[in-house]
């Protein structure tokens, strides 16, 4: 499959199944809502009160003592947040690939996505563990640079570090894609390899693709956010410069949050399921399989758990 037609018969499928973004902006919406609710949590154990106390100015002895005594319990809470978070977002991300993998096929239904990700999630966090290790597996050099410490060293390491770690993540691109076809964990991780590896060409165009359209995305609550903020005075980079007071902090979290639920909802219905559809044909094409090759996904055509 050439490189043109990817592109097109990505935009023709998107068209036709654009409800995926559904499972996109889930994984994003609900991931963020665990944070959320793990931070209020936090700042419930540590006090309102105390809180307000802090930004107001209080005895900094008193307020060091309470913060100490609480640290270990906020520290889990926001360590179980984060964790089910990611957990959220991996489960939610792997039923919307795997939805774009079923469009493909012509049978694209939400339902045994959700399903899918289910019997796969565990698999689909150990793929995304491992891949994260080795692509940040080259940080090591950095800390070796600590050991006998030089300008020259360091420099070399964190010049290192910076190529092998975009290498790892272009070679590594494809693991998710290839969880939602049926791989296991360590398979997805050399299927990826390979796959990047002997179409490097092919996947960096596809990677330079889907970040313009990202960026696409991203400008449009960007513009929003502009146009609201000069209507409030509260544009950032012009108020250090202005006369005017400062603005009101409500309206400006309003305009960064609408700004921000914009760019996702940009992102989840164009951005994330070009980008999956690109990448499954892409996998599909170098590795001759199709989505009914394997047993998981007979059973999720069917609609069996």
């Amino acid at each position: 499959m050439e490189l043109g037609e990817i592109f097109d018969t990505g935009f023709r499928i998107w068209k036709e199944n654009i409800r995926v973004g559904l499972l996109f902006i889930a994984s994003n919406l609900l991931s963020i809502a665990v944070i959320i609710i793990s931070l209020l949590a936090a700042m419930y154990v540590i006090g309102f009160d105390v809180i307000e106390l802090m930004l107001s100015g209080g005895s900094e002895r008193e307020l060091f003592n309470y913060v100490v005594n609480t640290l270990p319990a906020v520290i889990a809470i926001v360590f179980v947040g984060f964790l089910l978070s990611f957990v959220v977002y991996e489960f939610f991300n792997l039923a919307a690939i795997k939805a774009c993998s079923l469009a493909i096929d012509g049978r694209m239904d939400l339902g045994n996505a959700i399903k899918y990700a289910r019997r796969k999630l565990l698999t689909m966090i150990f793929a995304e563990i491992l891949r994260l290790i080795i692509v940040f597996s080259p940080f090591l050099l950095v800390l070796a640079a600590f050991i006998h410490p030089s300008l020259g060293g360091f420099i070399f390491s964190a010049v290192a570090f910076f190529v092998l770690f975009i290498l790892f993540l272009i070679l590594l691109v494809y693991t998710p894609y290839a969880v939602a076809e049926g791989y296991g964990a360590t398979e997805s991780i050399v299927a990826s390899f390979h796959v990047a590896r002997n179409r490097l060409g092919e996947t960096l165009v596809i990677l330079i693709v889907a970040i313009l359209i990202h960026a696409a995305c991203n400008m449009v609550g960007q513009m929003f956010s502009y146009i609201s903020s000069l209507n409030l005075n509260a544009y950032p980079y012009t108020y250090p410069y202005s006369n005017s007071p400062p603005p009101d902090l409500m309206p400006v979290l309003a305009v960064a949050g609408v700004s921000y639920l914009i760019s996702i909802l940009f992102s989840s219905f164009i951005a994330r399921p070009l980008e999956s559809l690109f990448f499954l044909l892409s996998f599909r094409d170098a590795t001759g399989k199709t989505s009914g090759d394997s047993e998981e996904d007979s059973e999720t055509s069917n609609g069996t758990a």
